[in-house]
């Protein structure tokens, strides 16, 4: 059960830490 919270911890702390990082990635791209 707790390895099962963390994997899903985990996969959605990955998940907003790709979307934070396209965001980061997008408003550069913009700047230029």
């Amino acid at each position: 059960m707790d390895s099962y919270l963390y994997f899903y911890i985990r996969t959605c702390l990955f998940d907003y830490g790709t979307m934070f990082l396209l965001l980061i990635h997008d408003q550069t791209f913009n700047d230029r």
